[in-house]
């Protein structure tokens, strides 16, 4: 029987507010318990770039910043967030050579989109295990193109249909993914299972403060979950959910 690998994973780190001790302290002791690490990297760490529209003020930090995440000893991260292109292509090309530079390794985004689909590998306990990342949560022009930098995308569009002839009934909104996106999510997937014991799929998605997985969104984490299905994280909702299972020997967790 094969040793245990313990995991934990972090949805949405990026403390803006110094010292950056003051958050790491609260768990480093609880994360060094594990063999792998992860993170969702909330903000970009650079001094340069400008702001985009609609991007946030705070999507971007000053590069020394980035301690909170080699205090906590992360050590593989995503960057494939709402906020990674906020301030253009260089500071998020910047916070993956900074990370990388500690030793961290980051997965979905880089220089291009076969970069941004890389998977990290980890040796651990005789095992290989593979993490990618996601994000659905983006703005026009975040992802990554052929040639063009950006974040791994796992888009989707939404229509609203009327359910009833009352006028003020809320409508019902039908979530559908990207063709294209998914087909690169799944094959991304079952590459990374030829090289690997375990896959990992780090998911950028969901509604604000809403507590549970969208269903449409569901249909999209089962559609890679061929045997041996990868485990799964999604996080962006600022709040905690509950874990949801799949199948007793893969499970998801959201947060």
């Amino acid at each position: 029987m094969r040793e245990a690998v313990v995991l934990l994973g972090c949805g949405d780190v990026g403390p803006i507010h110094e010292p950056m001790a003051q958050y790491s302290e609260l768990v480093r002791d609880t994360l060094s318990a594990a063999d792998i690490r992860f993170a969702q990297v909330e903000r970009v760490y650079s001094d340069r770039g400008e702001l985009q529209p609609g991007g946030g003020a705070h999507g971007r930090l000053p590069p020394h910043l980035a301690s909170v995440i080699t205090d906590c000893r992360f050590n593989v991260v995503s960057v494939a967030g709402n906020h990674a292109m906020d301030w253009g292509p260089e500071p998020l090309l910047d916070t993956i050579e900074l990370l990388r530079g500690k030793g961290i390794q980051t997965i979905g985004g880089g220089r291009n989109l076969a970069e941004a689909r890389q998977p990290a590998m980890i040796e651990c306990k005789g095992q290989r295990v593979a993490m990618l990342a996601y994000c659905s949560v983006l703005h026009e022009g975040a992802a990554a193109g052929p040639d063009t930098p950006g974040v791994a995308p796992m888009r989707a569009t939404a229509r609203f249909e009327p359910v009833d002839y009352q006028p003020g009934v809320p409508p019902l909104v039908i979530t559908t993914p990207d063709a294209q996106d998914l087909a690169n999510l799944v094959a991304d997937v079952r590459a990374a299972k030829e090289r690997a014991n375990t896959v990992v799929l780090s998911l950028h998605w969901g509604v604000h403060f809403v507590p549970r997985v969208i269903a449409d969104y569901q249909r999209i984490w089962r559609r890679p979950r061929s045997r041996p299905a990868p485990t799964s994280f999604s996080a962006t909702t600022h709040m905690y959910r509950r874990r949801s299972r799949f199948s007793a020997e893969r499970p998801a967790f959201t947060a």
